[in-house]
């Protein structure tokens, strides 16, 4: 248990231990509820080292360190006494967390793996790591017309790191289309129309950056093209908090809870507009595109389409051009229609303990779907002439587009 290695120490970092608080509950629960701020700072993870406001981990570990080991005490009752003394009040705080909001990690469902498709994926992220140095990766495949899960795949060089099939992390601008999708949809918004994109752009303290240079005036179009940051918040803000919090819920994705009381409505949707807090699972990520390609169609019978028909052709010409003439371009296939997006996240965000992460999301071809497929990069690096790459552009696109052209070649299209 985490007493039982640190109890008597002089000195214990808060962040340390509530890390090993944290992998506790997820072991124990099976289930991951990191983007719970009430359950995450009961073990001292959300708010960064030693923050006063975890009193629970601060009381815990002052406690800790001038507890007396006496080395009589037999260790498994000693383990015993601590384990429950740790998981009856996580366990506690967590039911009731879970209970309050509903949020559950769902795991992926890979009942449905074609062998063929599952052999590519998994042949690729090999590859990738290698090629990438990586610290970790994952390739999920989805059957666009059934939203079956066909290929799941990742690889690891940590064998004690949490398996991506139930692993929460940011999607950073993988994002973008759907805070797009519902401003087309809801009439505030066309490809065509113009947004002040100037950056940096700071609301309440906190500042957003492009990674391009700002090009002032921009497009729809051209912001998602260049996945500009700036313009997709001035795009979620016109649009207004309840469509978009709405519309990206009904995609699939968990608008509520990271969305917080104590913050504006208008920070919480800049950052919500870069993926900041929209906590995602690789299932949840991959059907939010899978919908995307089945044009606006949820999977569950009877469900009426997310987006219309003239919404779907707007985001499909959207994503078709950041292949062609955008941050996707090495996404690209010779005589194939491929939709995509690149994503870069380069920092901890709440809920993911991810550093890095290089992702890139598509479906193919554009107009009749078969594949959408999801890959994600996590700490790798490509040295180029001189330059070291490391965006989902760079290193994510590549591995999509080997395994768009391997899935298309398995299907003779």
């Amino acid at each position: 248990s985490c007493d039982e290695v640190l109890v008597g120490q002089p000195k214990i970092s808060a962040h340390d231990y509530g890390n090993c608080l944290f992998d506790v509950v997820q072991t124990v629960s099976r289930c991951s509820v990191s983007s719970n701020r009430e359950i995450a700072c009961t073990v001292g993870m959300a708010m960064g080292k030693d923050n006063e406001d975890c009193t629970f981990i601060i009381r815990r570990i002052s406690m800790l360190s001038a507890y007396p080991l006496k080395p009589s005490k037999s260790l498994l009752l000693r383990a015993a006494f601590v384990g429950f003394s740790i998981l009856a009040p996580i366990c506690v705080a967590y039911s009731a967390v879970g209970t309050l909001t509903g949020s559950k990690t769902k795991e992926i469902d890979t009942s449905h793996l074609d062998p063929k498709m599952q052999h590519i994926a998994e042949q690729e992220i090999k590859t990738a790591m290698k090629q990438y140095h990586a610290k970790s990766g994952v390739i999920a495949i989805v059957n666009a017309k059934t939203g079956d899960v066909i290929a799941f795949a990742e690889t690891s060089k940590n064998k004690n790191q949490s398996s991506w099939k139930s692993r929460v992390f940011s999607p950073g601008s993988l994002i973008k289309p759907f805070i797009a999708a519902a401003a087309i949809d809801s009439g505030s918004s066309s490809e065509t129309k113009n947004y002040d994109c100037h950056a940096p752009y700071s609301i309440e303290g906190k500042t957003f950056t492009d990674y391009y240079v700002s090009q002032g005036s921009t497009s729809l179009m051209q912001a998602i093209t260049r996945s500009s940051n700036v313009c997709l918040i001035k795009v979620a803000q016109e649009t207004g908090a309840p469509v978009i919090r709405k519309k990206l819920a009904e995609f699939g994705f968990d608008m509520n809870t990271w969305w917080q009381a104590n913050q504006s409505d208008k920070l919480q949707l800049a950052m919500a507009s870069v993926g900041e807090n929209i906590p995602v699972t690789i299932d949840s990520l991959t059907k939010s595109y899978a919908i995307l390609a089945n044009f606006g169609h949820p999977f569950q019978g009877g469900e009426a389409p997310v987006i219309s028909a003239t919404t779907t052709n707007s985001i499909n010409h959207i994503l078709e051009n950041v292949v062609t003439n955008g941050t996707g371009k090495l996404a690209a296939i010779p005589g194939v229609s491929v939709a995509g997006k690149t994503g870069t996240v380069a920092e901890n965000i709440n809920f993911a303990k991810a550093e890095h992460l290089a992702l890139f999301a598509g479906f193919l071809p554009v107009n009749e779907p078969r594949y959408a497929i999801v890959v994600v990069i996590e700490d790798g690096h490509l040295s180029k002439n001189g330059k070291t790459l490391t965006s989902g552009g760079e290193l994510a696109a590549p591995v999509f587009r080997k395994v768009a052209i391997n899935s298309l070649n398995n299907t003779k299209l």
